[in-house]
């Protein structure tokens, strides 16, 4: 599984207090602890900043960048917020989200993805609804494969959005995301499949309950990376226990040595 940390978002309220109060030190921490307990990359969303989106995620990545080993998954639906990020900082391995079928936001996310050869999230979407059906965004997720791969972009630099939603707001929610799981890692193999994995269970009680079994059907239908808490310390137990069920742990190992990390 390819883990994205996503606990410096601008959209979490305690978050966004700590980031307009320039708390460089809590950036630096945040980053940290999420590579501690595993995670591949960061994801830095200064979204809720609006028109200081820019500023806010030029000075999160000043704050992030100060951990070694960090890679950085940079978050916004504007591609010319992304390319002053990577203007001012020319990151190794970074991955953009996202880019969708509207073809200024395609165009533009696509040039920076070729330009500092990036990865890219790609949201199976061609406005600003997001489709209900599995089979609409099957429609969409190949769309988008097929195009970002015709510009040469390698299929192991993309990652296709399932496009988790509540099951609070629509009980078919989860199911629909899954089947899209299912759909797309069934034509593509080698391409990645995330999502922002705690959203299923979105205003909704015992959230950890949710959240474990929709990761368990997850993966079970090919999801190989995720947006999630990986500070959780119930995270390594529950991803290993999907691992293991979805068939992808010989031996057990993976649970074995989660379990004895866990003890230890």
């Amino acid at each position: 599984m390819v883990i994205v940390g996503e606990k410096l978002n601008s959209s979490i309220p305690s978050v966004q207090e700590k980031l307009a109060a320039r708390d460089a030190d809590f950036v630096k921490d945040m980053t940290q602890r999420q590579l501690e307990c595993g995670a591949d990359y960061i994801d830095l969303n200064a979204g809720a900043f609006l028109s200081g989106e820019t500023e806010m995620l030029l000075w999160m990545l000043e704050a992030a960048t100060a951990v070694e080993g960090a890679k950085f998954m940079l978050d916004s639906p504007d591609y010319r917020v992304l390319a002053c990020a990577l203007e001012r900082f020319p990151l190794e391995n970074a991955v953009l989200n996202s880019v969708t079928l509207e073809k200024e936001r395609f165009n533009g996310v696509l040039g920076l993805v070729k330009k500092y050869n990036t990865g890219v999230v790609a949201l199976p979407m061609d406005g600003k609804s997001v489709p209900k059906t599995a089979s609409e965004r099957f429609e969409k997720a190949c769309a988008l494969a097929d195009a970002l791969v015709e510009n040469g972009v390698p299929e192991d630099k993309i990652f296709i959005d399932a496009l988790v939603e509540a099951v609070c707001a629509d009980f078919e929610a989860a199911r629909e995301t899954v089947e899209t799981i299912r759909l797309v890692r069934e034509k593509y193999p080698n391409i990645h499949i995330t999502g922002g994995l705690s959203n299923v269970s979105f205003g909704m009680p015992k959230r950890k309950f949710i959240n474990s079994a929709f990761l368990a059907a997850a993966i079970y239908a090919g999801l190989d990376s995720g947006i999630m808490d990986i500070t959780n310390p119930d995270a390594p137990m529950i991803l290993a226990a999907s691992q293991l069920v979805a068939g992808k742990d010989e031996y057990c190992c993976g649970y074995m040595e989660a379990y004895n990390n866990l003890k230890g």
